[in-house]
């Protein structure tokens, strides 16, 4: 499995429910000194990730993700996610390090994009997809 797909399917793994929810499997993803900023604005350590009840439930979809080394032990996975629920959209960037052969995460943030970005990029997604179509 290369990088790219090995630190994708741990931040996939960090956003299920069933993960996010048991100490007992999210631990083992972060790095002992973990930091957060939010995409609420609010910063969490390791520990307080770890409390029952701190993360909390979401639905959100990964988009555009790229995972770029940085050195031998260190990776710089950045990705957009949607949240299905809500119909919001976040920039996300997570460094990962390699620790006796195990991937955690070191840093995450994770940023709101205000709507009228991300509804002008899927609309001019949406011309750029539709260029060159003939009507029938």
């Amino acid at each position: 499995m290369t990088v790219e797909k090995e630190i994708r399917r741990l931040e996939e793994m960090l956003l299920d429910d069933r993960v996010r929810s048991e100490s007992e499997l999210f631990a083992p993803l972060l790095d002992e000194h973990f930091y957060e900023f939010g995409k609420s604005g609010r910063c969490f350590d390791r520990a307080e990730c770890l409390k029952a009840g701190t993360l909390g439930k979401v639905s959100l979809e990964i988009r555009d993700f790229s995972a770029r080394q940085l050195a031998e032990e260190i990776v710089l996975a950045t990705y957009r996610t949607v949240d299905r629920e809500a119909g919001t959209v976040a920039n996300r960037s997570s460094v990962w390090k390699r620790t006796d052969g195990q991937w955690r995460m070191a840093f995450h943030q994770g940023t709101p994009v205000p709507e009228r970005i991300w509804s002008a990029e899927a609309k001019s997604e949406a011309a750029e997809d539709s260029k060159g179509e003939e009507d029938f």
